[in-house]
C-alpha cells in the first residue's frame, strides 16, 4: 500500500485533528483497490502507519498525523494553514449546506473548492512554494513564460 497517498488522503480529511478508525478505513477505501481490502486488513494498515511512526496516539480511540507523515506530504510549510476565522466560516459554509445534517461526498468537495477559492481571490502565493509548482510541472512536461514575465505555458508529457 502507498502510505503517502493515504497520509495524504487522512491530511486532507482531518488536518492536525483526531483521526479515528473509521477515517482510516474510508481514506483506504477510497484509494484504488482500496475497497478490496477486509475490515482486517484496513486494521492492519492503521497498525503498519503507528509502527512506521505515521500517525500518533492521541486518544484512548484515535490518532493524529505525525510531525513526519506531514513533512513527508508537505510542499511548502504550514503557513498555508487556514487561520482560525478562516476554519471557522469553512464550518459555517459546511454547516449551511448540510441537509438534515448531513453532507454528501460531492457537496463537501464542492463547498470547500468555491470557499478556498473565495479564501484565494487576490492571495498572494509564497515566492518559494511557487518555485516548487514551477519545478513540478518542468518535471513533469513543458512549462515557459513568456517575453513579459505575465503567463506561463504549460504542456503534460504523457506516460
Amino acid at each position: 500500500m502507498n502510505h503517502t497517498a493515504l497520509i495524504t488522503l487522512l491530511w486532507t480529511r482531518c488536518g492536525r485533528g483526531l483521526i479515528a478508525p473509521s477515517d482510516v478505513a474510508a481514506c483506504i477505501t477510497a484509494l484504488p483497490q482500496g475497497r478490496l481490502f477486509s475490515p482486517e486488513e484496513l486494521a492492519s494498515v492503521a497498525r503498519a502507519l503507528v509502527a512506521a511512526g505515521m500517525l500518533s496516539r492521541a486518544t484512548e480511540r484515535a490518532w493524529s498525523l505525525s510531525d513526519a507523515a506531514i513533512a513527508s506530504i508537505a510542499v511548502a510549510d504550514d503557513s498555508l494553514s487556514l487561520s482560525p476565522d478562516e476554519e471557522r466560516q469553512l464550518f459555517d459554509a459546511l454547516q449551511r449546506s448540510a441537509r438534515g445534517g448531513a453532507l454528501d461526498r460531492a457537496n463537501l468537495h464542492a463547498v470547500t473548492r468555491r470557499f478556498l477559492e473565495d479564501v484565494l481571490t487576490g492571495a498572494q502565493i509564497p515566492d518559494e512554494l511557487l518555485e516548487h509548482i514551477v519545478e513540478m510541472y518542468r518535471s513533469r512536461g513543458h512549462l515557459t513564460m513568456s517575453d513579459d514575465g505575465g503567463r506561463y505555458t504549460i504542456s503534460i508529457d504523457e506516460p
